[in-house]
């Protein structure tokens, strides 16, 4: 069984930067020892904005973010903008996309799987009823509404995965501060709790953990 080893970020949120940098750090330990690795984390408030640049789901100019102190940036990632921050729970796994699903140019197989594993996570969280939605929407919606709990930005490297899904736990005051997820008008931001519980971020994060490795047959180890 594969390990992949487990870098969580506990604590107060950090900058999405940071995050980077933990994510770059991973994708060397990989290329030089060959172990991969998950980073869960929450950081700051930011709108990241995808390679399709996203603009369309922005309701207001730079400037007006900026007076919130929600930063725009632009990353590497497939899709659109999406909103990180307090309570959204961030996944990547850094790891051969070979080694997950068996075959290196296989990047749809990984993305049904990574849809999977994040389908069972709200499933199992006990708060509703969850479905996998594709095309423009694709991502984890809520049944019957227009409410999108999870999202799904693939990110691939000398054919390595490096994003990630991101999971709404719970809303902060700044949750999706003027954005329009998937720039979908009709589109809302849904949670898997309706307000901050410290305790349910802890038991998101050892469902995402759990689902993973039964996802793609790996081991999971603290460091």
């Amino acid at each position: 069984m594969r390990l992949i080893r487990l870098r969580s970020t506990q604590g107060a949120p950090f900058h999405y930067r940071n995050l980077l940098e933990s994510q770059e750090a991973a994708f060397t330990r990989l290329e030089q020892s060959g172990e991969g690795s998950l980073i869960l984390a929450e950081v700051e408030p930011v709108i990241t904005l995808g390679k399709r640049g996203g603009q369309s789901a922005l309701l207001h100019d730079p400037a007006w973010y900026a007076e919130r102190g929600i930063e725009l940036l632009t990353v590497q990632r497939g899709g659109e903008a999406t909103y990180h921050g307090p309570g959204n729970l961030i996944v990547f796994l850094i790891e051969r996309v070979e080694r997950l699903v068996g075959d290196s140019k296989a990047v749809r197989r990984l993305t049904e799987q990574l849809l999977s594993a994040t389908l069972r996570v709200c499933q199992e969280s006990g708060c509703g009823d969850y479905e996998i939605r594709d095309g423009s929407e694709v991502g984890i919606w809520r049944v019957g509404t227009r409410e999108k709990i999870a999202s799904l930005g693939i990110e691939l490297r000398t054919r390595t995965l490096l994003h990630g899904m991101a999971i709404n736990v719970y809303p902060d005051g700044q949750s999706f501060l003027g954005i329009s997820p998937c720039a979908i008008d009709s589109a809302k931001a849904g949670y898997l709790f309706p307000e901050r519980h410290h305790q349910k971020m802890i038991e998101t994060q050892e469902l995402v953990i759990s689902s993973l490795a039964l996802e793609f047959g790996i081991q999971i180890t603290s460091e």
